[in-house]
């Protein structure tokens, strides 16, 4: 899908500077303070495709994302597409915003402050450029130092259940993936609450490090789970343990 006041484009500066922001409501609230702004339209855990990026061929592009783990590595990936199609990439930190907060959020464009606009126009013009390679962090190394070349974990509860590992050449990376019946939770929200804690303690590498996606899953649950068995008269499986009352 083009992204939101795409059509717009045409009509403005050739090579003016774009804010891209995700959704409609902050690229709308943008746009009606005086700042130029285009928003990405397919939520926060999709991507837009390079081709619908290109329409900001030329221009100088001014990330500004949210401030969520989602929302940082959504804007993430759109930089490093843009590479290529936009004349110069940067990327816009709104160091009070609020948890999720946009830029509909920040008080400038909220309040329609004159003053707090122009300050907030001088701030974007002078974010800072993204580089072609986010610094790598020690901490980083030593999260990655603990994981096997390219391996998996499935995380039930917050224990790994299952672990298990291939002789691939790939970056130790660690990947999680949650477990649990139809229905009851498995869906990208049940993320929100490691993705919050990952972020206040470490912002820079949920940042720079996180990359996150949504997919059924069945297939892989079906390699890494317990044989099911039905359960006996008594309610046991075949090799299950049995618990006892061993007394006092």
């Amino acid at each position: 899908m083009p992204l939101y006041n795409s059509e717009l484009i045409a009509s403005w500066p050739e090579g003016c500077r774009i804010v891209l922001v995700e959704g409609e409501t902050p690229a709308e609230a943008l746009r009606v303070r005086g700042i130029r702004a285009v928003g990405t339209v397919c939520g926060a855990s999709s991507t837009p495709e390079r081709d619908v990026l290109e329409v900001l061929s030329g221009h100088e592009v001014i990330a500004w994302a949210d401030n969520d783990a989602g929302g940082l590595a959504h804007m993430r990936r759109c930089t490093r597409l843009l590479e290529g199609i936009a004349r110069a990439v940067r990327w816009f930190e709104w160091e009070e915003a609020p948890r999720k907060g946009d830029a509909a959020d920040h008080p400038a464009i909220e309040g329609g402050d004159r003053e707090a606009l122009k300050a907030l126009a001088l701030a974007l013009r002078d974010a800072p450029e993204v580089p072609d390679e986010p610094p790598r962090l020690e901490a980083d190394e030593v999260r990655q130092s603990s994981r096997p070349p390219g391996g998996l974990s499935v995380v039930s509860g917050g224990r790994i259940e299952r672990e298990r590992s291939w002789p691939t050449m790939d970056h130790p990376n660690l990947f999680c993936g949650i477990v649990g019946d139809t229905a009851k939770g498995r869906k990208g929200s049940t993320w929100d609450p490691v993705e919050n804690i990952m972020h206040a303690s470490d912002r820079p590498w949920t940042e720079h490090r996180i990359q996150s996606g949504l997919s059924s899953g069945e297939d892989l649950i079906s390699e890494v789970r317990d044989r099911i068995e039905t359960p006996d008269k008594d309610g046991n499986r075949a090799g299950a343990l049995r618990h006892y009352d061993l007394g006092h």
